[in-house]
């Protein structure tokens, strides 16, 4: 239901995006709501990773997990301070707003992979034309 957002909102209103089946931390969109004043020009969520400089998705190894090298999952509970992220993961949660999107763009599946439809958080991603982070949250406010 992001698109329908995106297009029917102002510019600047926040919109949170989030997976109908998980259950979240009970602070996520107060974090969320506070980080995007202080920061109106950023993406912000709770989970993401960064693209390897060679473009290749690859297993992540133990090694690779404890170093969080790409693309390893940055989850929020695992890091202390933002972390910049290329590709925001909607099952976790995250704040973006219209005016970060080309519109036509971002809607306009005709050329995209079939995966990007189902799979779409690096569609959404790659469209977000403002810089993203995961946030911090303490274990104690998760759940």
């Amino acid at each position: 239901m992001l698109l329908p957002a995106l297009h029917s909102e102002a510019p600047d209103t926040r919109i949170v995006v989030v997976d109908d089946d998980r259950v979240y931390p009970r602070r996520l969109l107060e974090l969320l709501a506070r980080t995007s004043l202080a920061a109106p020009e950023l993406a912000h969520g709770a989970a993401g990773w960064v693209v390897p400089v060679d473009l290749t998705d690859r297993p992540t190894t133990l090694l690779r997990n404890l170093r969080l090298a790409p693309p390893t999952p940055i989850t929020a509970t695992r890091i202390s301070a933002p972390v910049r992220v290329d590709i925001l993961q909607g099952c976790a949660g995250y704040l973006v707003r219209p005016r970060f999107f080309e519109l036509a763009q971002v809607s306009d599946y005709s050329r995209a992979p079939a995966a990007a439809f189902f799979v779409d958080d690096v569609w959404i991603s790659a469209h977000c034309n403002a810089p993203k982070q995961v946030l911090p949250i303490d274990r104690k406010s998760v759940v």
